[in-house]
């Protein structure tokens, strides 16, 4: 299992959700030109309807649900970026884990 880089927090912290993530390092997104089960099955942590997600979905929410779900960590299980916008603590500087929220992307 990797470990955070000691200078990124303090104390030294490990978020249990980055270990989900990091488990799909090297995940593409389509196969064969098709959306990736592994990446449709990370709608299954949101309310965002199954028979609309295709190649153009944006899945970087659903991907960071699916990973703090999976982590016993409750989202707010919405496929939108901006869902994370009132979830979570504010923090006055970033640590190893944190969910930033950028326009339209987690």
């Amino acid at each position: 299992m990797r470990q955070p880089p000691h200078d990124q927090v303090s104390p030294p912290i490990f978020a249990p959700w980055m270990t989900k993530a990091l488990g799909y390092e090297g995940t593409r997104e389509l196969i064969g030109g098709e959306l990736n089960p592994a990446v449709r099955a990370f709608f299954q942590h949101t309310r965002y309807p199954q028979e609309l997600i295709g190649k153009q979905t944006k899945w970087c929410a659903a991907f960071v649900c699916a990973c703090l779900e999976r982590s016993d960590v409750r989202s707010p299980r919405s496929a939108r970026a901006a869902a994370f916008e009132s979830w979570g603590i504010e923090l006055t500087r970033p640590i190893y884990g944190a969910i930033l929220v950028f326009k339209n992307h987690v």
